[in-house]
C-alpha cells in the first residue's frame, strides 16, 4: 500500500495522529511510519503494540478516533474490545 499517498489524504483533516503497526511481516516499520508521518503537518506518535496506540489516541481531549488501515489492524482493535484485551495500564512507547 501507498502509505505516504494515504496520509496525504488524511493530513488536511487531522491536526495529530497515533501510528501502530500489525505483527505482519510486509506492514511498514516503526522508523518508516514514523519518517513518513513526518512530512506531514500533524503532532505525530508511533507506538508500537495496536492496544497501547489506541489508548493513547482515547488519551487526548479530541473527542472523534478514526481507526484505518488494513484490515488486520481493525481486527485487532475489535478484538480487543470484545475480549477485554485492551488494557488500562498498557505501556506506551514513544
Amino acid at each position: 500500500k501507498n502509505m505516504e499517498a494515504s496520509m496525504a489524504l488524511l493530513a488536511p483533516h487531522f491536526t495529530s495522529v497515533v501510528l501502530t503497526r500489525v505483527d505482519f511481516d510486509r506492514g511498514a516499520t516503526a522508523e518508516e511510519l514514523d519518517a513518513i508521518a513526518g512530512r506531514f503537518p500533524w503532532a505525530h506518535d508511533v507506538v508500537t503494540e495496536v492496544a497501547a496506540a489506541l489508548q493513547r489516541a482515547t488519551e487526548g481531549p479530541e473527542e472523534t478516533v478514526v481507526v484505518t488501515g488494513t484490515l488486520a489492524t481493525n481486527v485487532d482493535i475489535g478484538a480487543g474490545y470484545a475480549y477485554g484485551a485492551l488494557i488500562e495500564d498498557a505501556s506506551v512507547a514513544k
